[in-house]
């Protein structure tokens, strides 16, 4: 949690492009956190429907 608050800090304070791409990051890595908790889930909500766990890339 301190990471992120320092790469936000630091983000807005270079604001433009730099924010963009800083904050972009940050929430690229926050999706990935949960992306095996989403597959598991979808695994055991219905497991014979491949299509739930396929889509949950799509999030």
């Amino acid at each position: 949690m301190a990471i992120g608050t320092l790469v936000s800090l630091f983000s807005r304070y270079l604001r433009g492009a730099a924010d963009e791409v800083l904050l972009g990051l940050a929430y690229i890595i926050h999706i990935l956190k949960a992306f095996p908790l989403i597959i598991i889930l979808a695994a055991h909500i219905n497991p014979i429907n491949w299509n739930s766990i396929l889509g949950a890339g799509h999030i």
